[in-house]
């Protein structure tokens, strides 16, 4: 399936309703784009048997059937390809072996071909149609290797088609250059020629990348620095081998999601997206988008302003709808450390109640203290067995679980106070321990405790910069030097 780095909401997945004007008794032709023919969906049940293991190895299928040629994709797909010497070049996903399944799919060819001739359709030999059947219907698209793009007999617009909305012509051009890059990863194998090396392309923009992401940290190329150092080893040894399908196919996934990244950073526009936390979308209403401010004010208060750091890294995660795989990642990894930090500590507090049964303390704010921790330690239990699993996921699922978890009203206000929860509560355990403290010992217990505390905190801070100081003056050598790109 195709990597993914970057999301959006997408009606991609939804059935297209409008039809071309064509039509025949036992159909009717739709217009499709290539992340809606169902690639990846499980048509049908296979079901094996013993066979016979014939001399005559022709028994298996022939290549060609009705003049077109099977390929099989590197992920294992069959697919087949008409050649276009002359005539249009045509390639489907539809299983041509079943006679029945080829004599419908040719007439629909013939159909498109005629229909293409009404109209006037100057298709030269850079152009293929790609057509699918499902049941009585044909779906259908074109895809020009040349102009790297995709286009159908008559004019629908973006919403009709399943694509999202543009800001230009040149900004729908790098969305359908998305959607031809997936047409050409999966029908990669039957060979046809393009006008530069595209593999070279692909190498160039994935040094400019990781160039971008050693230099920034707030890059918006979708792939990491570490991701583009593999693709380059991968790359580079078959630079000279831009036509072979297998390297092909990678070539084009990664074109894809360079594509699609360029579309959602408006990249050629008069206003790009620079920086990853850059907010260019017309929003609309201004208040919304932030949550209310007196919510936020007294959330933050109430949680030792323990709220404002989900807050600040969900609205940035999220700035136009628009989900990176990186920050998400990390964004998941921080809370969990901050999750797994408060079970601790609150554990650790709620040990030292026992004391309570020996000292002159008060036992309603014992009570409460120790309970304010027993939330702590519930609450960061579940946070952290609702989301161990999900700092390996991928950008798509980060943006479903925020757009899931989006309210039109608050924003990631809710969200991100339930995230605080675990070291609010811990800090309020806290507090109230040391208000007992204060409140019923002695003071010359509180003056041996105070002075405890200030000689911990001197230890620990003299540790710290001693363990600094010897992390600079100490360098690895492998560390000084990066390994060459190329």
């Amino acid at each position: 399936m195709s990597s993914e780095r970057i999301s959006q909401s997408s009606p991609l997945e939804a059935q297209v309703n409008e039809k071309v004007t064509v039509e025949v008794s036992v159909g009717s032709l739709y217009p499709i784009l290539p992340q809606q023919t169902g690639r990846y969906n499980v048509a049908q049940r296979c079901s094996q048997a013993p066979a016979c293991c014939s001399r005559r190895w022709n028994v298996y299928g022939s290549s060609h059937t009705f003049q077109w040629s099977a390929y099989t994709h590197p992920e294992g797909q069959v697919y087949f390809g008409r050649s276009g010497d002359s005539s249009l070049r045509v390639v489907t996903d539809s299983y041509l072996y079943k006679p029945e399944v080829a004599e419908k799919l040719v007439s629909w060819v013939q159909i498109i071909e005629k229909e293409a001739e009404a109209l006037n359709f100057n298709v030269s030999e850079s152009v293929e149609l790609y057509v699918q059947l499902e049941d009585e219907d044909c779906n259908y698209y074109f895809a020009d290797h040349v102009a790297r793009t995709l286009f159908w007999l008559d004019d629908y617009e973006t919403s009709a088609l399943g694509l999202l909305p543009v800001v230009s012509p040149s900004h729908l051009k790098l969305q359908l250059e998305e959607h031809y890059w997936t047409h050409v990863e999966y029908h990669s194998m039957h060979g046809f020629g393009f006008h530069s090396n595209v593999v070279e392309e692909a190498i160039s923009d994935l040094i400019s990348g990781c160039g971008d992401h050693l230099t920034s940290n707030t890059s918006t190329f979708p792939y990491s620095r570490e991701e583009c150092k593999a693709f380059l080893d991968m790359l580079v040894p078959a630079r000279d081998r831009p036509l072979n399908g297998r390297i092909l196919s990678l070539t084009a996934r990664i074109l894809n999601v360079i594509a699609s990244n360029r579309y959602f950073t408006h990249y050629g526009q008069e206003q790009a997206r620079l920086c990853r936390d850059n907010a260019i979308l017309d929003s609309g209403d201004s208040t919304a988008e932030a949550g209310p401010t007196w919510a936020n004010t007294v959330a933050s208060t109430l949680t030792f302003h323990s709220q404002d750091f989900f807050v600040d890294r969900l609205n940035t995660i999220f700035t136009d709808n628009y989900v990176y795989a990186v920050d998400w990642k990390q964004f998941v990894k921080q809370s969990m450390n901050k999750w797994k930090f408060a079970f601790v500590q609150s554990i650790a507090l709620l040990a030292l109640h026992i004391f309570a049964f020996f000292l002159p303390v008060s036992l309603p704010l014992a009570m409460a203290s120790a309970g304010s921790l027993s939330l702590s330690i519930v609450a960061s239990a579940i946070l952290i067995n609702r989301h161990q699993d999900m700092e390996d996921s991928t950008a798509s699922e980060g943006h479903a679980y925020l757009c899931k978890n989006l309210s039109k009203q608050w924003k990631f206000q809710h969200l991100a106070l339930a995230f605080a929860l675990p070291q609010a509560l811990s800090l309020w355990g806290l507090f109230l321990m040391s208000t007992q403290v204060v409140t019923f010992l002695q003071p010359q217990h509180i003056l041996i405790l105070s002075a405890v505390s200030i000689l911990f905190s001197i230890a620990s801070v003299s540790r710290s910069m001693f363990v600094k100081s010897r992390k600079a003056t100490s360098v690895p050598p492998q560390e000084t030097s990066e390994k060459s790109l190329v």
